[in-house]
């Protein structure tokens, strides 16, 4: 028997211009729509996925690696400081303060644009030596800088590649078999560039809508996802009713109507919504212009299970 979802993909966005339009139904297991099966670049949907390497490391560490970690010492002799008055400030950044986009600079940094023509081996010194302006977890600036700060970080904590550690212990885990990540130097990039498909995306989805256990192999605690998606800073947007980025947690989205969403620019998502055992996600490897169109779709798909739209 045909579902309403089914009937709704069928009628509105079979023709969605999202280069893969998945829906898992966890009611019936089954992914409905239209996929791709090819590794693409996720672009910030890879802080989400660092974000949840970064939990994996403090449960594995008990807690040595923790949310107050200071990230200064794990920084200070790998880098090249020549602004000194930045220093006062990079000794009170904490790795809550890298996962929040709270470091403290005014602008977004390391976004692709901006660092054109820039050797990829002189991006961490940039983002140590440009200028903090507020106090460490005072202000919210969205930015690539802090977590490719995480990704340094991670590794030299690990003293180890970070890449193979969330390989093992991530991705193998969950059965994504060919991720790429590129690095900036010696360093994952952290914030974006990562390549996997729609369907690693779906478990990825499966793997937090199963509070940390996928199928039956548990990989965090139900405590560090609802760390994860715990609300930290508030913004002002109400672009999209149930794709709204009110709140920032610790990697992902949140709405006020309380969906969480991984978002990657041009229209790379994750939605979860867990009280219907929904998982949404589209990709696009094409034009960036399409991120409205593709977010609209996801947005009306969300009305239409809460039952806001008929759709039909």
């Amino acid at each position: 028997m045909v579902s309403n979802l089914e009937k709704y993909y069928k009628k509105n966005l079979e023709k969605s211009l999202a280069s893969s339009f998945l829906i898992y139904d966890g009611n019936r297991d089954r992914i409905i729509g239209k996929d791709n099966n090819r590794p693409l670049n996720v672009r910030s949907v890879a802080k989400s996925v660092l974000a949840i390497g970064s939990l994996i490391l403090m449960e594995q560490s008990q807690f040595d690696f923790n949310m107050e970690t200071y990230t200064y010492p794990l920084l200070e002799n790998r880098v090249n400081i020549t602004n000194k008055n930045n220093i006062e400030y990079l000794k009170k950044v904490q790795v809550k303060h890298l996962l929040t986009h709270s470091v403290g600079y005014d602008k977004s940094l390391l976004m692709s644009k901006d660092i054109r023509g820039i050797p990829e081996e002189d991006l961490l010194d940039l983002c140590i030596n440009y200028p903090i302006k507020y106090v460490p977890g005072s202000h919210f600036q969205y930015s690539n800088a802090s977590y490719y700060l995480l990704s340094a970080v991670m590794e030299n904590y690990l003293k180890s590649s970070l890449y193979e550690y969330i390989k093992e212990n991530l991705f193998d885990k969950i059965g994504i078999k060919q991720p790429r990540r590129y690095s900036y130097g010696k360093y994952i990039v952290g914030a974006s560039k990562l390549y996997i498909s729609d369907l690693d995306m779906i478990k990825i989805g499966l793997l937090l809508l199963g509070k940390g256990k996928y199928q039956k192999t548990k990989i965090l605690s139900e405590n560090s996802i609802r760390k994860l998606f715990t609300p930290v800073f508030a913004r002002d947007s109400d672009k999209f009713t149930y794709l709204s980025e009110d709140f920032y947690t610790f990697g992902f989205w949140k709405s006020k109507n309380q969906t969480v969403f991984a978002s990657g620019t041009g229209g790379q998502i994750i939605a979860l919504l867990a009280d219907e055992n929904i998982i949404i996600v589209t990709t696009n490897d094409r034009s960036d212009d399409l991120s409205d169109s593709i977010k609209g779709d996801v947005n009306n798909l969300i009305k239409f299970i809460k039952g806001d739209i008929n759709g039909l």
